[in-house]
């Protein structure tokens, strides 16, 4: 519930500043980012009581167009592309009928990508540098495969689970920009991302940590 008040008060104080953009005079900008992304993922599968761990690095990558409707704030809608993530795993195991324990073995992966809306609070240090925090909704879309074998003396097997799921989660985002001039910036992005997927019986939970590097190009 805590959850839901937070994604409509965000979606709410996005409503308010996108009306006071459109009575103020906007700077819009593009920015380009591109970095290195964490992503540790706890993953259930109900049908076989089956649970397990990944953790991964991939590339990180995205497009965002933004407004700064004041020096302090500014809004923006990006495209993100974590790109994959994946690993093996060995789950331990106990036969309902038989009793007899054993051992699963597997390989999991996912990809993830996301379109974010965000209002963004910048803080002016200087004239050419600025530090900002955002905060926002991300619309998810996640693919997910788990391909197994399972040393199981009475079902001796191998198999795939796959999966895709749709939704939207909390991303927020601290930031610093060296403005070059006018026109240009660069600068540096952390950015904090949690994912909660449920497709049936098979549950996916990521977090995401991405630095990136950012250019900014004033339109």
């Amino acid at each position: 519930m805590a959850i839901s008040r937070l994604k409509l008060v965000v979606g709410s104080c996005g409503m308010l500043l996108f009306s006071i953009a459109a009575h103020a005079e906007p700077i819009w900008y593009m920015k380009g980012k591109l970095g290195s992304t964490s992503a540790d993922a706890e993953v259930g599968l109900d049908l076989f009581g089956r649970n397990y761990d990944i953790s991964d690095e991939d590339i990180v990558w995205g497009l965002t167009t933004g407004v700064k409707v004041t020096d302090y704030i500014a809004l923006e809608l990006g495209y993100t592309d974590y790109n994959e993530f994946g690993g093996s795993y060995s789950s331990p195991e106990t036969d309902p009928f038989t009793s007899n324990n054993y051992t699963v073995t597997g390989n999991a992966n996912g990809e993830l990508s996301a379109v974010a809306f965000s209002a963004v609070g910048i803080l002016p240090v200087s004239d050419s540098f600025s530090l900002y925090g955002s905060l926002g909704l991300a619309n998810w879309e996640l693919n997910f495969r788990d391909d197994f074998i399972s040393n199981n003396p009475a079902a001796l097997g191998f198999g795939s689970i796959r999966g895709s799921d749709r939704g939207t989660d909390l991303v927020m985002g601290l930031g610093a920009m060296v403005h070059l001039s006018d026109y240009v910036a660069l600068g540096i992005e952390y950015e904090r991302f949690d994912v909660d997927s449920s497709m049936g019986f098979l549950d996916v939970d990521i977090g995401l940590n991405s630095v990136s590097a950012t250019v900014v190009l004033r339109l």
